[in-house]
């Protein structure tokens, strides 16, 4: 509107070339519009071309302790635009109670926990192995473990010394260690008896 004024106020002296000017603009607007539209639609018939399959969403559930690093990795993995299989593919990240995704599993999946996961990463291998226990078919894929976390052995107070004096302990002893009816006489306490080990289970 405001530019309607200003032409109206112009003296017929000046002739025509100040709208002249705001025609070519005009005109230049209209062409760069028209040409981006035309880019976009190349684009979009580019990544129809390059991905004749579609889009695809791969599902990700993961324990709520490492989603945010997954969501990250997913987030930067997705930036790369990723192409697989003539699929262009986006990773979706859902953080889910692993106890729940497991009796979900291997029974019938809740839509309210969103769509069912093409990938799990539970807290621990312990849940992969239930989950094959209880239904093999269910794993299409070889399994394998995105991190480690450190062996802890912990011991009563008045073990350190001899666990740590002369003859060094070392994690790969523990199996004929605790298989010898006088483990700690390794140790220099064989009064001691039996070295016993608990684990813990994660479930």
């Amino acid at each position: 509107m405001a530019r309607h004024r200003a032409l109206a106020g112009v003296r017929p002296g000046l002739g025509r070339w100040p709208v002249a000017v705001v025609g070519v603009v005009a005109l230049l607007g209209i062409g760069w519009l028209g040409a981006t539209s035309l880019n976009r639609a190349a684009d979009r018939a580019d990544q129809a071309h390059v991905c004749p399959a579609g889009d695809a969403v791969l599902q990700l559930a993961v324990t709520p302790s490492i989603a945010g690093t997954v969501q990250d990795a997913a987030r930067r993995w997705n930036a790369q635009a990723p192409i697989v299989s003539d699929h262009c593919v986006r990773a979706a990240v859902s953080a889910l109670d692993t106890r729940s995704v497991f009796d979900h599993l291997t029974g019938t999946w809740d839509p309210a926990l969103g769509p069912a996961p093409n990938a799990w990463l539970p807290e621990s291998s312990f849940w992969v192995n239930r989950l094959l226990s209880a239904d093999n078919t269910l794993i299409t894929s070889t399994v394998e473990s995105v991190a480690t976390s450190p062996i802890v052995l912990a011991v009563p107070e008045e073990a350190i010394k001899p666990l740590t004096d002369g003859n060094s302990f070392l994690y790969g002893d523990l199996a004929d260690l605790t298989a010898a009816p006088d483990g700690w006489a390794r140790y220099g306490r064989p009064e001691w008896g039996r070295f016993t080990v608990a684990m813990p289970d994660s479930g």
